[in-house]
C-alpha cells in the first residue's frame, strides 16, 4: 500500500510539473526531489529486489504480483492503463532490478487528465481530443 501511495504521488507530481503547476505548489514532494527542474516529464524508476522476480530474464513480466513491486506495478497500470510501456533492466552493481516508467508515458497521463478536465468543464460525457 505504501508503494502504491508513493507511486501515485510521484505520478501526480510529474504530471503537475509537466503542466507547469509545480511552481504554484512550493517545493517538490520528497518523492520527486530527484527529478530535474522543469525539463518536461521525467522517467520514474522503481527498484525491485531480485528476490521479487520469478524469473530475472523476463523483466517486468516476471515480478511476483503479490510482492510490493507487483502491487506498485499494478498501481502504475491502473493509473496509466494496461498498455503502459514499462521497461526493466538490472541496476548496476546491485541485487536490484530497475523498472522504468518512461516520461512519454507520464506525458500521456497528463494529456488524459487535461481531456477529462475539459470534458467535465464542457458538461460531462466522454473526454474529447484537444
Amino acid at each position: 500500500q505504501v508503494a502504491g501511495v508513493a507511486l501515485r504521488a510521484a505520478l501526480q507530481d510529474a504530471a503537475q510539473a509537466a503542466a507547469g503547476e509545480g511552481e504554484d505548489r512550493g517545493p517538490p514532494t520528497p518523492i520527486a526531489v530527484g527529478r530535474l527542474a522543469n525539463s518536461g516529464p521525467q522517467d520514474i524508476i522503481i527498484a525491485v529486489p531480485m528476490n521479487e522476480l520469478k524469473d530475472d530474464t523476463r523483466g517486468v513480466q516476471a515480478v511476483d504480483e503479490q510482492s510490493a513491486a507487483g502491487r506498485t506495478l499494478a498501481v502504475a497500470r491502473e493509473m496509466l492503463g494496461d498498455q503502459v510501456k514499462l521497461e526493466a533492466g538490472p541496476a548496476p552493481g546491485e541485487e536490484m532490478m530497475c523498472i522504468r516508467i518512461p516520461g512519454a508515458e507520464l506525458q500521456a497521463l497528463l494529456v488524459k487528465q487535461v481531456q477529462e478536465a475539459v470534458s467535465q468543464f464542457a458538461g460531462g460525457g466522454e473526454p474529447r481530443g484537444i
